[in-house]
């Protein structure tokens, strides 16, 4: 009987481990951030040495702006700023979410951007029904989809007092799905961000333009009606959309990138995925390190990158703290902008967490909203 017991302990321990490191739940976690302590103490933090072999080409000010330019280039074409459509309104389409989850805190607004090949975006814009802040935050949601799943960060913003204007990435969310005609594969659905390096290649202009159209696009819209500052806040695929758009536009005056991305020379296997994060005509013109020079560059500018240490999706550790140093020394001998990167060690996951939350807010205020 005792080894019968026995066998059924070690058999449900077994048991109990496979669902826990498939489902993540407890004890995942804690293992996790335990083993990572432990590998913490066993690796030093990087030093002056790997913090110099990163790459930063931006000899002055006059250099900044023409890369800055050189971008918009690549990504909106020879017309440039002048080929981003304004939103429409929204009729006829999906009511969406939020305005359901929202009704009780916001006013709701919905507009739509409408982009080559049939991929259109929709854009939400939540107005507190109480006091309202000076700075509107773009939201942008990750690979989740729709930025219901964001709802957390959403609520307190909008308890805050902070105008939203949310974004799901294309293609997700209420986002079309349109099906494109290639010349060698017929008829194709684009359900993937994958599947637009078929359309670069089959018409031969990059696909970025469909990550930042809808939100600079949104920008010039409140903008026109009288908005004039803006902050930004993405996590995961939204995160690294709010980097490149605040690499784009000084307009973004405060921007808040959460486990969004990290330079390939920082990058381990399972972290080159997804066709915008590692597109390379894109970091042939501004590399990670340059792009986060760009989204902090600027008078009154700022960006925070927040990376999850214990993060079970990717950019785990403590890696940003490596070129952290080189950005902002670079910003400083460009003239201006604020560069930091928080590690989150409270928490096992792949998101914001709420002391990540507290923290953006904290600097909003700080940063958009007392200066």
């Amino acid at each position: 009987m005792i080894w019968l017991a026995m066998a059924v302990l070690v058999a449900g321990a077994f048991l109990a481990g496979l669902v826990s490191g498939h489902r993540k739940t407890f004890p995942f976690g804690l293992l996790q951030r335990l083993a990572r302590r432990l590998a913490r103490r066993a690796s030093p933090p990087a030093g002056d040495d790997e913090a110099a072999g990163f790459v930063i080409d931006l000899a002055d000010a006059q250099a900044l702006q023409a890369r800055r330019e050189a971008l918009a280039g690549f990504v909106f074409g020879p017309a440039g700023w002048s080929s981003i459509r304004p939103p429409e309104d929204a009729t006829g389409g999906p009511p969406g979410s939020l305005e359901r989850r929202f009704r009780d805190l916001a006013s709701h607004r919905r507009w739509v951007v409408r982009m080559d090949h049939g991929i259109d975006s929709y854009l939400d814009l939540l107005l507190p029904n109480g006091p309202r802040r000076r700075t509107t935050v773009v939201y942008q949601q990750g690979h989740e989809g729709d930025p219901i799943h964001g709802a957390h960060v959403l609520q307190r913003l909008l308890k805050a007092g902070y105008p939203v204007l949310a974004l799901a990435m294309p293609l997700l969310g209420d986002n079309s799905q349109p099906v494109v005609q290639l010349r060698r594969h017929g008829p194709v659905r684009l359900c993937d961000h994958d599947f637009l390096a078929l359309v670069d290649h089959e018409f031969g202009r990059p696909s970025i333009r469909f990550f930042v159209e809808p939100v600079l696009a949104g920008i010039n819209r409140l903008a026109a009606e009288g908005a004039d500052r803006f902050a930004m806040l993405g996590w995961s695929g939204g995160g690294w959309t709010t980097t490149l758009c605040a690499a784009l536009d000084p307009r973004i005056r405060a921007s808040y990138s959460v486990a969004g991305s990290l330079p390939f020379s920082q990058r381990r296997r399972g972290e080159m995925s997804d066709y915008e994060n590692h597109l390379p005509a894109l970091y042939e013109l501004a590399n990670y390190p340059e792009l986060y020079v760009l989204s902090a560059s600027g008078p009154s500018r700022s960006a925070m990158q927040i990376l999850n240490e214990y993060d079970t999706v990717a950019w785990s550790g403590r890696r940003g703290l490596a070129y952290e140093r080189r950005v902002q020394d670079t910003l400083g001998r460009l003239g201006s902008g604020r560069f930091s990167c928080v590690i989150d060690d409270t928490w096992t996951g792949h998101g914001i967490s709420r002391a990540a939350l507290d923290r953006i807010l904290s600097d909003l205020e700080t940063r958009c909203e007392n200066e």
